[in-house]
């Protein structure tokens, strides 16, 4: 089935308690843990979750429905009973939002993606982290991929990073091994392996998220990446050749989970913004080229899970958003002039946010937000309209996803998405946008 919208607004609601999970490091870890949270997309008094749309018409969202299947990718009438004509002719019409199923590319749980060419043929490809591995995957061009030798992980891999890191010309990769406290860089050899570059060990307590930029002002790339355990960003300075040393320590302050690098002020410097799960706030380090300002505080959700930037209301400046697991829902904070934010919106999402990424989904120049609802078994948009975000609206049914990641797989040029679980139930599966 494909599910093709003109934006009929769908709102993810609860029926009866949730279990929420109350600590950080849980079944994300890559390994075969059963999950602290249900997985069936019930509540845990065992009722289930359910969809309510516009109309007040109810959906339940049980594990029956919740998997990737290879059923059939032909246009057909959305479960709102709206499609767009022109779905599937390959034609973007802003507007429009057309997903085909979910497509299980892996059943190996997964706690982190990135996607990049790592072979140069032009084409997107995966890394994928597992506990004790990091998979490669070559994309063929239609949003299928054939496996190359995978990476050994002393650890669980919870983070991420693909860039030329050494000048090359080809796609190198970090590593996250949230469990050794390390940071492992690959040098990639432009045909999808991979050897080692670069090993760094203090990267703060159980690391986990990480960006890339050039944080220092020198020509070559840096990176940063989250310590959950420690609390801290640490910077690193690369020398340009695949090696890196340390080159600022900034606290952040409790339990930060994701990070993102972007020019939030506007004066042509990456800023960093990371999700402070543990002080339910966005932690804002704002750079000048040399480095970063101590963390400046703005107040989320209960338990924000990751945080996403970009310009949400159509005035042209960066604003912030967090996805909040324990209060379910996505706040936004307006940036109402350079470094001040206006108090945050809510917006309600369904039970367990886990992650978010922004891509101009529907072709109509604004940024809108995918976000992972774990226990509700789904992956929504939140669509930009130039003067703020409208309500979720669902676009695939997975088991409990918890990584995502955006890209066009297939050449056509819409955004597809790849999510992926880290349970024992866990997998990656990819959605085709078909325009």
């Amino acid at each position: 089935m494909v599910i093709a919208m003109r934006w009929q607004a769908w709102i993810l609601t609860t029926v009866g308690g949730l279990l929420l999970v109350s600590g950080c490091k849980d079944d994300d870890d890559g390994d075969d843990d059963t999950a602290s949270s249900s997985s069936d997309g019930t509540a845990s008094d065992g009722t289930a979750a359910t969809l309510l749309t516009s109309t007040g018409a109810e959906t339940t969202m049980g594990s029956t429905d919740a998997g990737a299947t290879e059923g059939s990718t032909e246009p057909t009438t959305s479960d709102t009973g709206v499609m767009p004509s022109n779905c599937g002719d390959g034609v973007l019409v802003p507007g429009d939002v057309c997903f085909g199923d979910p497509v299980l590319v892996s059943s190996t749980p997964c706690g982190a993606l990135s996607l990049a060419d790592f072979d140069g043929d032009g084409t997107l490809d995966m890394a994928a982290g597992h506990d004790g591995s990091v998979s490669i995957s070559l994309g063929v061009g239609d949003g299928s991929f054939v496996g190359a030798p995978p990476l050994v992980a002393n650890s669980g891999v919870l983070g991420l990073a693909s860039a030329d890191l050494d000048g090359d010309g080809a796609i190198d990769l970090l590593v996250s091994e949230s469990g050794a406290d390390s940071i492992v860089a690959y040098a990639g050899d432009g045909a999808g392996g991979f050897s080692l570059s670069d090993l760094q060990t203090d990267p703060g307590a159980f690391p986990r998220a990480l960006v890339v930029g050039d944080f220092v002002g020198s020509a070559a790339l840096d990176y940063a990446v989250v310590g959950e355990s420690s609390g801290q960003v640490t910077v690193y300075e690369g020398a340009g050749d695949g090696t890196f040393d340390p080159a600022q320590v900034l606290e952040a302050g409790l339990a930060p989970l994701s990070l993102v690098g972007q020019d939030i002020d506007g004066d042509g410097m990456t800023d960093l913004a990371a999700a402070l799960f543990g002080g339910d706030s966005i932690g804002v380090f704002f750079g000048d080229g040399a480095g970063f300002s101590p963390v400046a505080a703005i107040a989320t959700g209960a338990g924000p899970r990751a945080a996403v930037v970009g310009d949400f209301d159509g005035d042209g400046t960066p604003d912030v958003a967090s996805a909040n697991q324990d209060s379910d829902d996505l706040v936004v904070h307006v940036q109402t002039a350079s470094q001040s934010f206006a108090a945050g919106q809510s917006i309600a999402l369904g039970p367990s946010p886990r992650a978010a990424v922004t891509a101009d989904v529907d072709a109509d120049g604004s940024t809108d937000i995918f976000v992972a609802i774990e226990l509700a078994n789904t992956v929504g948009i939140l669509r930009s309209t130039r003067s703020g975000l409208d309500p979720v609206v669902q676009v695939v049914t997975f088991p409990r996803p918890a990584a995502l990641a955006v890209g066009d797989l297939d050449g056509d040029g819409a955004p597809d998405l790849v999510t992926a679980n880290p349970g024992a139930d866990g997998g990656i599966a990819v959605v085709l946008a078909q325009p």
